[in-house]
């Protein structure tokens, strides 16, 4: 989950509150970031568009912004190590 936190961050960085059209992650491929674009959207971190499609290898989205919630989690993941409670209560429910 990782990826997870990476990603929220990568955005919430951003300077106009969009997620970048190609937002890339140093040693993930498109289709890792699909995926979990997918997961954030699915988990309410995000909010984005369901991209998947018959041709797809997977479940894809494209995110287009946080939502509360993941501007929360994006402060625990940076201001605790390891995410604090955010990060761990969004791990539990990605368990399930």
């Amino acid at each position: 989950m990782e990826l997870i936190r990476k990603m929220v961050l990568a955005v919430e960085d951003g300077p106009d509150g969009y997620a970048p059209d190609d937002l890339r992650i140093n040693g993930y491929t498109a289709e890792q970031l699909a995926y979990h674009a997918h997961l954030l959207v699915e988990a309410g971190l995000a909010k984005g568009a369901i991209t998947t499609h018959m041709g797809s290898s997977g479940p894809t989205a494209q995110i287009t912004t946080l939502t509360w919630e993941g501007h929360d989690f994006a402060a625990a993941a940076r201001d605790e190590p390891g995410g604090g409670r955010q990060w761990g209560s969004f791990r539990k429910r990605a368990a399930r």
